[in-house]
């Protein structure tokens, strides 16, 4: 899935489940952020708050260890 289909995907609404070690779900987190700002050209600061509210809407779920 490139970056505009993931972005899409969200949206709609859609959910993401990351499991795995910490630093992997660090990578995926950072990469979605990336995706904000790439897609939504907004700023660093706004893409974080983004990753945020899909956390509270639990669109992102994680289960992290390590």
């Amino acid at each position: 899935m490139d970056l505009h289909q993931m972005h899409s995907h969200l949206q709609m609404e859609g959910i993401i489940c990351i499991c795995g070690s910490a630093q992997m779900g660090r990578d995926i987190t950072n990469k979605l952020q990336d995706m904000y700002k790439q897609i939504e050209n907004i700023a660093p600061y706004l893409a974080f708050k983004n990753i945020s509210e899909l956390e509270q809407k639990h669109q992102l779920i994680t289960e992290l260890w390590g």
